[in-house]
Protein backbone atom coordinates (compact mmCIF):
# COMPACT_ATOMS: atom_id res chain seq x y z
CA UNK A 1 0.00 0.00 0.00
CA UNK A 2 2.79 2.42 0.91
CA UNK A 3 4.46 1.96 -2.48
CA UNK A 4 1.30 2.91 -4.39
CA UNK A 5 0.96 5.98 -2.14
CA UNK A 6 4.47 7.10 -3.12
CA UNK A 7 6.14 6.03 0.14
CA UNK A 8 8.52 3.61 -1.53
CA UNK A 9 11.15 3.40 1.23
CA UNK A 10 8.53 2.68 3.86
CA UNK A 11 7.03 0.00 1.63
CA UNK A 12 10.43 -1.66 1.17
CA UNK A 13 10.94 -1.73 4.94
CA UNK A 14 7.65 -3.56 5.38
CA UNK A 15 8.49 -6.04 2.62
CA UNK A 16 11.91 -6.64 4.21
CA UNK A 17 10.25 -7.46 7.51
CA UNK A 18 7.69 -9.74 5.84
CA UNK A 19 10.48 -11.64 4.09
CA UNK A 20 12.50 -11.90 7.30
CA UNK A 21 9.51 -13.67 8.83
CA UNK A 22 8.69 -15.70 5.71
CA UNK A 23 11.56 -15.86 3.15
CA UNK A 24 9.44 -17.68 0.52
CA UNK A 25 6.60 -15.11 0.59
CA UNK A 26 6.02 -14.70 -3.16
CA UNK A 27 3.78 -11.63 -2.86
CA UNK A 28 6.34 -9.84 -0.70
CA UNK A 29 9.13 -10.63 -3.18
CA UNK A 30 7.00 -9.34 -6.05
CA UNK A 31 6.00 -6.23 -4.08
CA UNK A 32 9.57 -5.41 -3.09
CA UNK A 33 10.70 -5.99 -6.66
CA UNK A 34 8.11 -3.49 -7.87
CA UNK A 35 9.19 -0.97 -5.21
CA UNK A 36 12.85 -1.35 -6.20
CA UNK A 37 11.82 -0.90 -9.84
CA UNK A 38 10.18 2.40 -8.85
CA UNK A 39 13.55 3.47 -7.41
CA UNK A 40 15.30 2.50 -10.70
CA UNK A 41 17.25 -0.20 -8.84
CA UNK A 42 16.70 -2.62 -11.68
CA UNK A 43 19.22 -5.33 -10.80
CA UNK A 44 17.80 -5.69 -7.29
CA UNK A 45 14.26 -5.66 -8.70
CA UNK A 46 15.15 -8.40 -11.18
CA UNK A 47 16.65 -10.52 -8.36
CA UNK A 48 13.36 -10.30 -6.45
CA UNK A 49 11.30 -11.13 -9.55
CA UNK A 50 13.60 -14.10 -10.21
CA UNK A 51 12.95 -15.39 -6.71
CA UNK A 52 9.21 -14.84 -7.04
CA UNK A 53 9.14 -16.68 -10.37
CA UNK A 54 10.91 -19.66 -8.82
CA UNK A 55 7.97 -19.86 -6.42
CA UNK A 56 5.36 -19.12 -9.10
CA UNK A 57 6.76 -20.21 -12.50
CA UNK A 58 5.20 -18.81 -15.65
CA UNK A 59 3.21 -16.08 -13.89
CA UNK A 60 2.35 -13.50 -16.57
CA UNK A 61 2.36 -10.53 -14.19
CA UNK A 62 5.76 -11.40 -12.72
CA UNK A 63 7.22 -12.02 -16.18
CA UNK A 64 5.90 -8.65 -17.35
CA UNK A 65 7.29 -6.84 -14.30
CA UNK A 66 10.71 -8.46 -14.80
CA UNK A 67 10.57 -7.58 -18.48
CA UNK A 68 9.93 -3.93 -17.62
CA UNK A 69 13.06 -3.92 -15.45
CA UNK A 70 15.09 -5.51 -18.25
CA UNK A 71 13.69 -2.97 -20.72
CA UNK A 72 14.69 0.01 -18.59
CA UNK A 73 18.14 -1.53 -18.18
CA UNK A 74 18.41 -1.61 -21.96
CA UNK A 75 18.37 -5.43 -22.13
CA UNK A 76 15.57 -5.54 -24.67
CA UNK A 77 16.23 -9.12 -25.85
CA UNK A 78 15.65 -10.44 -22.34
CA UNK A 79 12.62 -8.21 -21.95
CA UNK A 80 11.17 -9.50 -25.20
CA UNK A 81 11.72 -13.14 -24.18
CA UNK A 82 9.86 -12.58 -20.90
CA UNK A 83 7.01 -10.77 -22.64
CA UNK A 84 6.58 -13.40 -25.32
CA UNK A 85 6.36 -16.02 -22.56
CA UNK A 86 3.92 -13.89 -20.56
CA UNK A 87 1.64 -13.58 -23.61
CA UNK A 88 1.95 -17.32 -24.27
CA UNK A 89 0.91 -18.00 -20.67
CA UNK A 90 -1.94 -15.44 -20.72
CA UNK A 91 -2.95 -14.17 -24.20
CA UNK A 92 -5.56 -11.91 -22.60
CA UNK A 93 -3.13 -9.98 -20.40
CA UNK A 94 -3.25 -6.44 -21.83
CA UNK A 95 -0.34 -5.19 -19.73
CA UNK A 96 2.02 -7.72 -21.33
CA UNK A 97 1.10 -6.46 -24.81
CA UNK A 98 1.55 -2.89 -23.60
CA UNK A 99 4.99 -3.58 -22.16
CA UNK A 100 6.00 -5.44 -25.33
CA UNK A 101 4.84 -2.41 -27.31
CA UNK A 102 7.10 -0.20 -25.21
CA UNK A 103 10.00 -2.60 -25.78
CA UNK A 104 9.43 -2.52 -29.55
CA UNK A 105 9.35 1.27 -29.33
CA UNK A 106 12.66 1.33 -27.43
CA UNK A 107 14.15 -0.82 -30.20
CA UNK A 108 12.86 1.55 -32.89
CA UNK A 109 10.30 -1.00 -34.14
CA UNK A 110 7.46 1.49 -34.43
CA UNK A 111 4.96 -0.53 -36.46
CA UNK A 112 5.29 -3.50 -34.09
CA UNK A 113 4.87 -1.14 -31.13
CA UNK A 114 1.63 0.21 -32.58
CA UNK A 115 0.35 -3.32 -33.19
CA UNK A 116 0.96 -4.31 -29.57
CA UNK A 117 -0.55 -1.11 -28.17
CA UNK A 118 -3.60 -1.65 -30.37
CA UNK A 119 -3.99 -5.22 -29.07
CA UNK A 120 -3.66 -3.98 -25.49
CA UNK A 121 -6.44 -1.48 -26.17
CA UNK A 122 -8.62 -4.15 -27.75
CA UNK A 123 -8.27 -6.22 -24.58
CA UNK A 124 -8.66 -3.22 -22.29
CA UNK A 125 -10.36 -0.28 -24.08
CA UNK A 126 -10.00 2.09 -21.11
CA UNK A 127 -6.23 1.51 -20.90
CA UNK A 128 -5.39 5.22 -20.89
CA UNK A 129 -1.62 4.79 -20.69
CA UNK A 130 -1.49 2.58 -23.77
CA UNK A 131 -3.56 5.02 -25.84
CA UNK A 132 -1.21 7.79 -24.78
CA UNK A 133 1.87 5.76 -25.72
CA UNK A 134 0.35 4.79 -29.07
CA UNK A 135 -0.27 8.47 -29.73
CA UNK A 136 3.39 9.21 -28.99
CA UNK A 137 4.54 6.49 -31.42
CA UNK A 138 2.20 7.80 -34.13
CA UNK A 139 3.77 11.20 -33.58
CA UNK A 140 7.28 9.77 -33.92
CA UNK A 141 6.23 8.12 -37.19
CA UNK A 142 4.97 11.46 -38.49
CA UNK A 143 1.33 10.29 -38.43
CA UNK A 144 0.27 13.41 -36.58
CA UNK A 145 -3.48 13.17 -37.12
CA UNK A 146 -3.54 9.67 -35.59
CA UNK A 147 -1.37 10.93 -32.73
CA UNK A 148 -3.68 13.86 -32.04
CA UNK A 149 -6.72 11.58 -32.18
CA UNK A 150 -5.29 9.26 -29.51
CA UNK A 151 -4.04 12.08 -27.28
CA UNK A 152 -7.32 13.96 -27.66
CA UNK A 153 -9.23 10.85 -26.59
CA UNK A 154 -7.01 10.52 -23.50
CA UNK A 155 -7.64 14.15 -22.57
CA UNK A 156 -11.38 13.80 -23.10
CA UNK A 157 -11.40 10.96 -20.57
CA UNK A 158 -8.98 12.71 -18.22
CA UNK A 159 -8.47 16.46 -18.78
CA UNK A 160 -5.97 16.54 -15.89
CA UNK A 161 -3.51 14.19 -17.63
CA UNK A 162 -0.54 16.57 -17.79
CA UNK A 163 1.71 14.22 -19.75
CA UNK A 164 -0.89 13.75 -22.50
CA UNK A 165 -1.49 17.51 -22.66
CA UNK A 166 2.24 18.15 -23.01
CA UNK A 167 2.55 15.45 -25.67
CA UNK A 168 -0.35 16.88 -27.66
CA UNK A 169 1.22 20.32 -27.42
CA UNK A 170 4.53 19.03 -28.75
CA UNK A 171 2.78 17.16 -31.57
CA UNK A 172 1.08 20.41 -32.56
CA UNK A 173 4.47 22.16 -32.49
CA UNK A 174 5.79 19.55 -34.93
CA UNK A 175 2.79 20.21 -37.19
CA UNK A 176 3.57 23.93 -37.04
CA UNK A 177 0.37 24.82 -35.17
CA UNK A 178 2.04 26.93 -32.48
CA UNK A 179 -1.14 28.70 -31.38
CA UNK A 180 -2.95 25.50 -30.38
CA UNK A 181 0.30 24.02 -29.08
CA UNK A 182 0.82 26.91 -26.68
CA UNK A 183 -2.76 26.60 -25.44
CA UNK A 184 -1.98 23.04 -24.31
CA UNK A 185 1.46 23.86 -22.93
CA UNK A 186 0.25 26.98 -21.09
CA UNK A 187 -2.51 24.86 -19.56
CA UNK A 188 0.05 22.24 -18.48
CA UNK A 189 2.10 24.90 -16.68
CA UNK A 190 -1.01 26.35 -15.03
CA UNK A 191 -2.16 22.93 -13.85
CA UNK A 192 1.30 21.78 -12.71
CA UNK A 193 3.47 24.81 -11.87
CA UNK A 194 5.84 22.62 -9.83
CA UNK A 195 6.35 20.15 -12.69
CA UNK A 196 9.74 20.84 -14.34
CA UNK A 197 8.75 18.87 -17.44
CA UNK A 198 5.83 21.23 -18.13
CA UNK A 199 8.15 24.25 -18.08
CA UNK A 200 10.87 22.49 -20.10
CA UNK A 201 8.52 21.31 -22.84
CA UNK A 202 6.99 24.79 -23.15
CA UNK A 203 10.53 26.14 -23.34
CA UNK A 204 11.24 23.66 -26.12
CA UNK A 205 8.15 24.85 -28.01
CA UNK A 206 9.24 28.49 -27.68
CA UNK A 207 12.68 27.49 -28.98
CA UNK A 208 11.16 25.81 -32.03
CA UNK A 209 9.16 29.01 -32.63
CA UNK A 210 12.40 31.01 -32.55
CA UNK A 211 11.51 32.76 -29.26
CA UNK A 212 14.91 32.45 -27.60
CA UNK A 213 14.42 34.68 -24.55
CA UNK A 214 11.01 33.21 -23.67
CA UNK A 215 12.40 29.70 -24.12
CA UNK A 216 15.31 30.43 -21.80
CA UNK A 217 13.00 31.80 -19.09
CA UNK A 218 10.99 28.58 -19.14
CA UNK A 219 14.13 26.46 -18.96
CA UNK A 220 15.46 28.57 -16.08
CA UNK A 221 12.24 27.85 -14.18
CA UNK A 222 12.47 24.12 -14.94
CA UNK A 223 16.09 23.93 -13.77
CA UNK A 224 15.26 25.92 -10.62
CA UNK A 225 12.68 23.25 -9.78
CA UNK A 226 14.98 20.31 -10.58
CA UNK A 227 18.63 21.35 -11.16
CA UNK A 228 19.88 17.88 -12.16
CA UNK A 229 16.83 16.58 -14.02
CA UNK A 230 18.29 14.75 -17.01
CA UNK A 231 15.13 15.06 -19.13
CA UNK A 232 15.02 18.84 -18.58
CA UNK A 233 18.71 19.24 -19.41
CA UNK A 234 18.25 17.11 -22.54
CA UNK A 235 15.43 19.38 -23.73
CA UNK A 236 17.64 22.38 -23.02
CA UNK A 237 20.57 20.91 -25.00
CA UNK A 238 18.39 20.04 -27.98
CA UNK A 239 16.74 23.46 -27.91
CA UNK A 240 20.08 25.27 -27.79
CA UNK A 241 21.18 23.17 -30.74
CA UNK A 242 17.98 23.93 -32.66
CA UNK A 243 18.48 27.67 -32.09
CA UNK A 244 22.07 27.45 -33.34
CA UNK A 245 23.55 28.18 -29.89
CA UNK A 246 26.31 25.63 -30.29
CA UNK A 247 28.50 26.69 -27.36
CA UNK A 248 25.56 26.49 -24.97
CA UNK A 249 24.50 23.12 -26.40
CA UNK A 250 28.05 21.83 -25.98
CA UNK A 251 28.06 22.93 -22.34
CA UNK A 252 24.67 21.23 -21.84
CA UNK A 253 25.90 17.91 -23.23
CA UNK A 254 29.11 18.18 -21.22
CA UNK A 255 26.96 18.43 -18.09
CA UNK A 256 24.81 15.49 -19.23
CA UNK A 257 27.74 13.13 -19.79
CA UNK A 258 28.95 13.95 -16.27
CA UNK A 259 25.51 13.09 -14.89
CA UNK A 260 25.01 10.00 -17.10
CA UNK A 261 28.41 8.78 -18.36
CA UNK A 262 26.82 5.48 -19.43
CA UNK A 263 24.49 7.22 -21.91
CA UNK A 264 25.76 6.84 -25.50
CA UNK A 265 23.36 9.45 -26.90
CA UNK A 266 24.77 12.15 -24.62
CA UNK A 267 28.33 11.39 -25.72
CA UNK A 268 27.17 11.60 -29.32
CA UNK A 269 25.47 14.93 -28.60
CA UNK A 270 28.71 16.29 -27.14
CA UNK A 271 30.67 14.90 -30.08
CA UNK A 272 28.28 16.54 -32.55
CA UNK A 273 28.48 19.99 -30.96
CA UNK A 274 32.28 19.85 -30.82
CA UNK A 275 32.40 18.74 -34.43
CA UNK A 276 30.35 21.78 -35.45
CA UNK A 277 32.66 24.01 -33.40
CA UNK A 278 35.74 22.54 -35.09
CA UNK A 279 37.13 20.85 -31.96
CA UNK A 280 37.70 17.76 -34.02
CA UNK A 281 40.15 15.64 -32.03
CA UNK A 282 38.16 16.06 -28.82
CA UNK A 283 34.95 15.34 -30.75
CA UNK A 284 36.47 12.16 -32.16
CA UNK A 285 37.19 10.89 -28.65
CA UNK A 286 33.58 11.56 -27.61
CA UNK A 287 32.19 9.76 -30.66
CA UNK A 288 34.42 6.79 -30.00
CA UNK A 289 33.20 6.71 -26.39
CA UNK A 290 29.61 6.75 -27.64
CA UNK A 291 30.28 3.86 -30.02
CA UNK A 292 31.96 1.86 -27.27
CA UNK A 293 28.69 2.14 -25.32
CA UNK A 294 26.36 1.61 -28.27
CA UNK A 295 28.12 -0.22 -31.07
CA UNK A 296 26.93 0.36 -34.63
CA UNK A 297 24.74 3.39 -33.82
CA UNK A 298 23.84 5.12 -37.08
CA UNK A 299 23.63 8.62 -35.59
CA UNK A 300 27.06 8.38 -33.98
CA UNK A 301 28.62 6.94 -37.14
CA UNK A 302 27.09 9.90 -38.97
CA UNK A 303 28.64 12.30 -36.44
CA UNK A 304 32.06 10.68 -36.74
CA UNK A 305 31.72 10.81 -40.51
CA UNK A 306 31.41 14.60 -40.26
CA UNK A 307 34.56 14.78 -38.14
CA UNK A 308 36.54 12.78 -40.67
CA UNK A 309 35.10 14.88 -43.49
CA UNK A 310 36.21 18.09 -41.79
CA UNK A 311 39.65 16.53 -41.22
CA UNK A 312 39.72 15.72 -44.95
CA UNK A 313 40.09 12.03 -44.08
CA UNK A 314 37.66 11.22 -46.86
CA UNK A 315 38.14 7.45 -46.94
CA UNK A 316 37.34 7.20 -43.22
CA UNK A 317 34.35 9.53 -43.68
CA UNK A 318 32.96 7.38 -46.48
CA UNK A 319 33.39 4.21 -44.40
CA UNK A 320 31.41 5.70 -41.49
CA UNK A 321 28.72 7.25 -43.67
CA UNK A 322 28.29 3.97 -45.56
CA UNK A 323 28.01 2.03 -42.28
CA UNK A 324 25.39 4.51 -41.03
CA UNK A 325 23.41 4.13 -44.26
CA UNK A 326 23.50 0.34 -43.99
CA UNK A 327 21.61 0.76 -40.71
CA UNK A 328 19.40 3.68 -41.79
CA UNK A 329 19.22 4.11 -45.59
CA UNK A 330 17.09 7.26 -45.18
CA UNK A 331 19.72 9.20 -43.19
CA UNK A 332 19.99 12.26 -45.43
CA UNK A 333 22.97 13.74 -43.58
CA UNK A 334 25.03 10.60 -44.24
CA UNK A 335 24.11 10.57 -47.92
CA UNK A 336 24.97 14.25 -48.27
CA UNK A 337 28.19 13.93 -46.26
CA UNK A 338 29.29 10.93 -48.30
CA UNK A 339 28.54 12.92 -51.43
CA UNK A 340 30.81 15.75 -50.24
CA UNK A 341 33.58 13.27 -49.45
CA UNK A 342 33.24 11.73 -52.90
CA UNK A 343 33.36 15.18 -54.45
CA UNK A 344 36.62 15.90 -52.62
CA UNK A 345 38.00 12.67 -54.07
CA UNK A 346 37.04 13.78 -57.55
CA UNK A 347 34.31 11.13 -57.90
CA UNK A 348 31.77 13.53 -59.31
CA UNK A 349 29.20 11.03 -60.60
CA UNK A 350 29.00 9.21 -57.27
CA UNK A 351 28.85 12.55 -55.43
CA UNK A 352 25.97 13.82 -57.56
CA UNK A 353 24.04 10.59 -57.01
CA UNK A 354 24.39 10.70 -53.21
CA UNK A 355 23.65 14.41 -52.93
CA UNK A 356 20.60 14.07 -55.17
CA UNK A 357 19.35 11.15 -53.05
CA UNK A 358 19.91 13.15 -49.85
CA UNK A 359 17.91 16.11 -51.20
CA UNK A 360 15.09 13.78 -52.21
CA UNK A 361 14.78 12.76 -48.55
CA UNK A 362 15.33 16.25 -47.11
CA UNK A 363 15.14 19.18 -49.52
CA UNK A 364 16.90 21.45 -46.99
CA UNK A 365 19.83 19.16 -46.25
CA UNK A 366 22.32 21.20 -48.30
CA UNK A 367 21.49 24.33 -46.34
CA UNK A 368 21.46 22.49 -43.02
CA UNK A 369 24.91 21.08 -43.71
CA UNK A 370 26.33 24.61 -43.88
CA UNK A 371 26.43 25.19 -40.12
CA UNK A 372 27.79 21.71 -39.47
CA UNK A 373 30.50 21.91 -42.13
CA UNK A 374 32.62 24.77 -40.81
CA UNK A 375 35.87 23.47 -42.26
CA UNK A 376 38.79 25.67 -41.28
CA UNK A 377 42.08 25.16 -43.16
CA UNK A 378 44.83 23.84 -40.89
CA UNK A 379 48.60 24.04 -41.11
CA UNK A 380 48.54 20.67 -42.84
CA UNK A 381 45.85 21.60 -45.34
CA UNK A 382 45.23 24.68 -47.41
CA UNK A 383 42.00 23.25 -48.80
CA UNK A 384 39.06 25.63 -48.92
CA UNK A 385 35.65 24.77 -47.50
CA UNK A 386 33.17 23.33 -49.94
CA UNK A 387 30.55 25.77 -51.18
CA UNK A 388 27.43 25.27 -49.10
CA UNK A 389 24.74 27.80 -48.31
CA UNK A 390 24.47 29.29 -44.81
CA UNK A 391 21.38 28.57 -42.77
CA UNK A 392 20.50 27.49 -39.22
CA UNK A 393 21.23 23.84 -38.49
CA UNK A 394 19.09 21.01 -37.21
CA UNK A 395 18.71 19.34 -33.87
CA UNK A 396 21.26 16.63 -33.19
CA UNK A 397 18.59 14.40 -31.72
CA UNK A 398 16.77 14.08 -35.05
CA UNK A 399 19.83 13.19 -37.07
Amino acid sequence: MYVHQGEVERGIQDYDEALRLKPDFERALAGRGYALFQKSEYDLAIADFDAALRLKPGDALLLTDRAAAYMFKGETDRAMADLNEAIRQDPGYAEAFGCRGETHWKRGELDSAIQDFTEALRLKPDFEGMRELRGDVYGQKGEYDSALKDLGRVLTLNPKNIRARIDRGLTLVTKGDFKRAMEDLDEAVREAPKNPTAWAKRGRAHAWAGEKETAQRDFDEAIKLRPKNVAVLTDLAESHDHMGLTKLAMADYDRLVKLRPENAEFWNGLCWQKAIMGRLHSALGDCNESLSLKKGDANTLDSRGLIYLKMRRTNAAIVDYTAALAINPKLASSLYGRGLAERLQGRQAAARKDIRAAKAIDAKIGKEFARWYRLRPTAKSSAKPLAVAKTPGKTASVK
